[in-house]
């Protein structure tokens, strides 16, 4: 992250995340674990860290370095959040192929962020619109690699 504290209030206030552990070094702060199992690190330090040296331009790229996804229960909630926050989105909340609802959004660096329902959100979803045992087993095939059957 170029700005830890901005991307702590997107990754807090925006998409709800909550704080597992904040991790400082030489009483400045670096890092910040989720109970969401995602991680944020400021990137001069994460450059350092891994490759030791200082990072040429982690601070200074416009690019998306990488996306992250994770799941969640109510994902029209957390769309709506980013919505009021005024989020820049990759692409707004969309039925996948699979049947599984999600939406990309930029954090504050450009990174991309998948943000979608659990798979078991997906499952009550399609049962809800009327699929069947089997269709719901044909799905589960697909996704399972065996798309012959």
């Amino acid at each position: 992250m170029r700005d830890l504290d901005r991307s702590r209030r997107f990754y807090e206030d925006v998409l709800g995340l909550k704080v597992a552990r904040a991790m400082e070094r030489d009483g400045k702060p670096i890092a910040v674990a989720y109970t969401a199992g995602l991680s944020i690190w400021d990137a001069c330090d994460a450059f350092s860290a891994i490759f030791g040296s200082p990072a040429p331009d982690a601070r200074q790229s416009n690019r998306p370095v990488w996306e992250n996804a994770f799941e969640v229960q109510d994902v029209d909630a957390m769309y709506e959040r980013a919505i009021a926050a005024e989020s820049r989105f990759a692409h707004p909340l969309r039925e996948l192929h699979w049947g599984q609802r999600t939406f990309r959004v930029y954090d504050p660096d450009g990174n991309i962020v998948d943000v979608g329902e659990t798979h078991a959100a997906a499952v009550r979803y399609m049962v809800a619109g009327g699929l069947s045992y089997e269709q719901l087993e044909t799905i589960e095939r697909f996704v399972q690699g065996d798309r012959a059957g």
